[in-house]
């Protein structure tokens, strides 16, 4: 079955608050009406992915099954949560955490002034329902959403450009009338010169920053991407892009230090893989 992201459409986005079964997709793709004679999950990132192809049309479902979200305030994580899971438990015991458990407007307002505090360096913000806590959330912010690639060669190298300071991976905001499949490609090409294949899903990450009046959250799209033979490095200078190199996986560990946040967690998904 071919599954390619390009072919797709996602039409749908459900909220599984309980560890996600493969019989749940058969119970809400069947709610939708359409006929399922061939269903392929794929866990990609925040989100599985649930392809289906009909006679004539290929879809995709995507399910918000995660127990939290993660959003960077500069480099400080907040975790939007319905459950204390392994990754967010640690958080629990350290002083300069803040923790909320009772989702209004107020502690909304709250939780975003606590996390710009320099004393605080991690968040919690605990709800049943997490769709209804990232909604409720999101709406305190202009919502970006951007696509971005984890490029690699035949070689087995990923590529990595320096911006700004940091270790950084290609990415650029979603343009009006493109995908964001689309918009990752043609950010990959105009940051370093490279016309690369896009593969799968990898990873949605989020981030936040100011921008006049205006508080931005950011909503990025990592997909990886390939490139075959031989090909000229072209960092676009433009966006501050300094330098773009290939660094083989034994030696990723040594930039992770020297990376953003939500870039050292796209790259060490995919080590994870």
């Amino acid at each position: 079955m071919n599954t390619n992201c390009r072919e797709l459409t996602r039409i749908g986005r459900f909220c599984i608050s309980r560890p996600f079964k493969f019989e749940d997709s058969l119970v809400i793709l069947a709610s939708t009406g359409f006929a399922i004679p061939d269903l392929h999950p794929v866990l990609c990132g925040n989100d599985l992915l649930v392809f289906i192809r009909d006679n004539s049309r290929s879809f995709a479902f995507s399910y918000l099954c995660q127990m939290h979200i993660k959003i960077y305030f500069n480099d400080k994580p907040l975790f939007l949560c319905d459950a204390i899971d392994p990754i967010v438990e640690p958080f629990m015991h350290h002083d300069d955490a803040v923790f909320i458990d009772e989702l209004n407007v107020h502690t909304v307002k709250s939780m975003i002034h606590e996390m710009q505090l320099e004393k605080v360096h991690a968040g919690i913000f605990l709800h049943a329902d997490l769709q209804e806590l990232k909604d409720a959330f999101f709406k305190k912010f202009d919502l970006i959403q951007a696509g971005g690639g984890l490029i690699r060669n035949d070689k087995g190298e990923t590529l990595l450009i320096f911006r700004r300071g940091k270790w950084d991976l290609p990415k650029g905001k979603l343009d009006d009338g493109e995908t964001l499949e689309q918009c990752a490609v043609r950010e990959v090409w105009e940051e370093t010169g490279l016309q690369a294949n896009l593969e799968a899903p990898l990873l949605v990450t989020y981030h936040t920053y100011h921008q006049g009046t205006h508080f931005i959250i950011k909503e990025s799209h990592w997909y990886t991407m390939k490139v075959a033979g031989e090909h000229t490095l072209r960092p676009q200078t433009e966006e501050d892009i300094e330098e773009a190199k290939w660094v083989d996986d034994s030696s990723l560990s040594y930039y992770l230090p020297l990376a953003y946040p939500s870039i050292v967690d796209v790259l060490e998904a995919w080590l994870a893989k």
